[in-house]
């Protein structure tokens, strides 16, 4: 949504995901994105936004989310998930790949603020594919806009995702209130190393596809268990995958919900 707001179309293609018309490749490229795009081009995500409130009624929070400058950028790059081919254009054009950043970090703090005024009660920023760097990359690539967007952003409460990141104190100290687990790390171990925030997760979604619902209420309550009630939002390591059995997904929901 926001880079089409700033003037990058995206295709949605099968099996690919999103593809952009037009691969940002030069500065001249950079430079036509707008840094603050006018909110009129997001209008139907605000609009949903207020449908969403009104019929919630203030019995739910309402949550947004935000692409996090690095994958957001692989992907306007047309790398996505490509960790070989980001890498490659950022060291053949460093000066494109450092502005393309910094563009869409402006960008988010807006877009993000934009909403939290309108009515979101908390947001998450997703970097889904920030978790596949290594920790160098990750400190100058990833963590730098986290770190700035939730300084930016701090009029609600703020939620770090990065897919099965490894650097948990990266993610820790990134000025997140809410740092969402994957399985590499241990929920319990988490929670008492980094008394100070809130965590989310982190069962796992490939059990979910793949497993039993016996497999699925155990796994769950473990990780309840693990929460022990406080400081913890029960949730899975990543998405729902297409494939996930229903009776999987209803087993989860009965274990979380204690039945």
């Amino acid at each position: 949504t926001l880079p089409v707001a700033m003037g990058q179309p995206f295709v949605l293609k099968p099996a690919l995901g999103p593809v952009p018309d037009h691969p940002v490749r030069t500065l001249a490229d950079v430079d036509r994105l707008a840094a603050e795009p006018d909110p009129e081009r997001y209008r139907h995500i605000r609009d949903l936004l207020h449908l969403v409130r009104a019929e919630l009624d203030g019995a739910l929070p309402v949550l947004i989310f935000a692409g996090a400058p690095f994958t957001t950028a692989a992907y306007c790059i047309n790398t996505g998930k490509d960790m070989a081919a980001t890498r490659r254009f950022a060291a053949e054009q460093p000066r494109v790949w450092e502005a393309l950043l910094e563009r869409l970090m402006t960008a988010t703090v807006g877009f993000l603020k934009t909403l939290i005024r309108e009515g979101a009660d908390a947001y998450q920023l997703f970097d889904s594919w920030a978790g596949m760097l290594d920790v160098e990359e990750y400190s100058r690539w990833a963590q730098p806009r986290h770190k700035a967007i939730f300084a930016a952003v701090n009029e609600a409460p703020r939620i770090l995702f990065v897919k099965e990141c490894p650097y948990l104190d990266a993610m820790a100290s990134s000025g997140a209130d809410v740092v969402s687990l994957g399985v590499r790390h241990d929920l319990a171990t988490a929670r008492r190393d980094y008394p100070q925030l809130v965590f989310q997760g982190n069962v796992d979604e490939e059990l979910l596809r793949t497993g039993t619902p016996e497999q699925v209420t155990a796994a769950t309550k473990a990780c309840v268990a693990a929460g022990c009630g406080r400081r913890h939002i029960i949730n899975l390591s990543h998405g729902v995958d297409r494939e996930t059995p229903v009776a999987n997904f209803e087993a989860y929901i009965r274990a979380v919900q204690g039945r």
